[in-house]
């Protein structure tokens, strides 16, 4: 624990256990310098979400593209993540194109 005289800024150490010191000090007219805690940093903030520009980026000659877009498949990740059903129940979509769908090569 700290010890601090007023008129002359001299600090004194002081254990904790010394209790008798302490008082002798206070009486004296030193101040105890209350210990500063260092806060804990906070917590890094967690990496943001990857972004993905899902409005629009089916190539032009995609199978069946406009019924996609429409019903909200208009990115590739979309359309490669969605079940067979769930482009089935697209309008325009029948086993056919489904097919097509799956067989798309964007590389082309």
């Amino acid at each position: 624990m700290q010890y601090k005289k007023k008129s002359t800024g001299k600090v004194l150490e002081v254990l904790d256990t010394d209790t008798a010191k302490q008082r002798i000090l206070e009486r004296s007219g030193w101040l105890r310098v209350p210990a500063t805690v260092t806060p804990e940093p906070p917590p890094p903030a967690p990496d943001p979400e990857p972004t993905f520009d899902v409005v629009d980026d089916l190539p032009a000659d995609f199978p069946e593209r406009e019924a996609l877009t429409n019903a909200g498949y208009g990115a590739l990740l979309l359309v490669s993540k969605a079940s067979d059903d769930e482009l089935r129940a697209v309008k325009g979509i029948g086993k056919a194109t489904l097919k097509a769908i799956r067989d798309y090569d964007v590389n082309r």
